[in-house]
């Protein structure tokens, strides 16, 4: 059954207007119990604001979803007593510019969003893991074994593995890995390229 553009606009203004009353949840009652008469009516007006965000999400990654997921964080961390709709408002702006960017970047903002890379990194290292996700596959134990003989052949390898430790970790590239990342992007469709041509893949 295929789900009309009306349908879908419904069922998505429907959860971000779900993600906007669990946020005001959350805040208003930390300062106090709020009617729900004052949630509803709040949290109709937050989604008529915020919708647009929704429709870029969803021009530039097919996924609207990323507006409620930004709601929620900013239920999580929000600190203090309402701010009131506008600083709602401009607060997913921010979020929404950092997870779907449409806007340039000069040299000074583009070194922030290492600044926050690493913050990323780190707040991902603190976030819970279901246990399964800890499992050691017997998939995953080949492919390290076959990493790790590549690295000690290779000292190439060796160095895009460090790299990748240094990336998931969030730490801050030296000039030599900021330059093994771009050689390392540069020779990826080649490689695929190649594969195809050796008819490997």
């Amino acid at each position: 059954m295929t789900i009309s553009l009306d349908e879908n606009k419904a069922d998505w203004k429907r959860s971000i207007n779900y993600a906007c009353m669990h946020f005001l949840r959350v805040v208003l009652w930390r300062q106090g119990a709020a009617s729900n008469d004052i949630v509803d009516t709040l949290a109709a007006e937050l989604t008529k604001k915020v919708e647009h965000l929704a429709e870029w999400c969803q021009e530039q990654r097919g996924d609207t979803e990323i507006l409620g997921r930004a709601i929620s964080y900013l239920a999580t961390h929000h600190d203090g007593p309402w701010k009131g709709p506008d600083w709602f408002v401009d607060s997913l702006h921010i979020l929404i510019e950092i997870a779907v960017p449409n806007t340039g970047l000069d040299d000074t903002t583009a070194e922030f969003l290492a600044d926050m890379q690493r913050g990323i990194s780190q707040s991902q290292q603190n976030a819970p893991t279901a246990r399964e996700n800890l499992r050691v596959t017997d998939e995953v134990a080949r492919d390290v074994r076959m990493l790790q003989e590549a690295g000690c052949e290779y000292g190439l390898i060796s160095s895009l593995l460090d790299l990748n430790e240094a990336i998931f970790h969030g730490e801050v590239l030296t000039e030599n890995q900021n330059g093994l990342l771009l050689t390392a992007a540069t020779a990826a469709p080649f490689a695929r390229q190649e594969r195809l041509s050796r008819q490997i893949d």
